[in-house]
């Protein structure tokens, strides 16, 4: 004779995933799981309640982990400028330890064109440690645009493969003689992705 194994209670948040696939999710769940101990269980509850609109992105800014923080900052993105007591908050994650965070913030910036982090998104486009932040960076200075934008972009064009790849494709956003000559050096580039970007936007030219 077979018995079967006790069940185990699934965890949270697989229960929050499957309330959440339905408009008629469990909104009790949702809003329960935002205060949970669990960052993944609060990530992915932001998520489903800002989609539901029970909260505003704006208020998990400031979340004690960096997950949930990065999760707010690409949510914010969609919306309109951040208030400026949420700003700090932006502010500070272009200046965090963590990358995946910088790049998130700079996400934020280029998307909402907040021109309050014109200065900051420019120092992790030309000085970061961290490839994925500079080349965050370099897409929000072209969503930005301006002169000193499209310097750093031009310079970020003897940085490492991939930012060069962003790089080139963002002087799409520009327009100018040293454009022009900016192009044409990345056709020669060693990186063959980088030379094929610059010779379609000169064919598009």
């Amino acid at each position: 004779m077979t018995h079967d194994a006790p069940r185990l209670p699934e965890p949270p948040f697989a229960t929050l995933l499957r309330a959440g696939l339905s408009p008629d999710g469990n909104r009790d769940l949702i809003r329960q799981s935002l205060t949970s101990h669990d960052a993944l269980e609060r990530q992915l509850a932001l998520r489903l309640a800002v989609v539901a609109s029970l909260v505003g992105a704006e208020d998990f800014l400031s979340d004690a982990s960096a997950l949930v923080r990065r999760e707010a900052l690409r949510l914010i993105a969609t919306g309109d400028i951040v208030s400026d007591p949420a700003w700090t908050h932006v502010a500070a994650a272009l200046g965090a330890s963590d990358p995946l965070e910088v790049e998130a913030a700079c996400f934020y910036v280029g998307e909402s064109a907040d021109e309050r982090g014109r200065r900051e998104v420019s120092r992790v486009a030309s000085s970061h440690d961290d490839l994925r932040c500079r080349e965050a960076a370099v897409v929000a200075l072209a969503q930005l645009g301006g002169d000193d934008a499209r310097d750093i972009v031009i310079a970020a064009l003897s940085d490492k493969p991939s930012v060069r790849r962003r790089a080139v494709v963002a002087l799409a956003a520009f327009e100018g003689p040293e454009v022009d000559a900016a192009v044409l050096r990345a056709r020669d580039d060693l990186d063959w992705q980088t030379r094929s970007s610059a010779e379609l936007l000169l064919r598009e030219d």
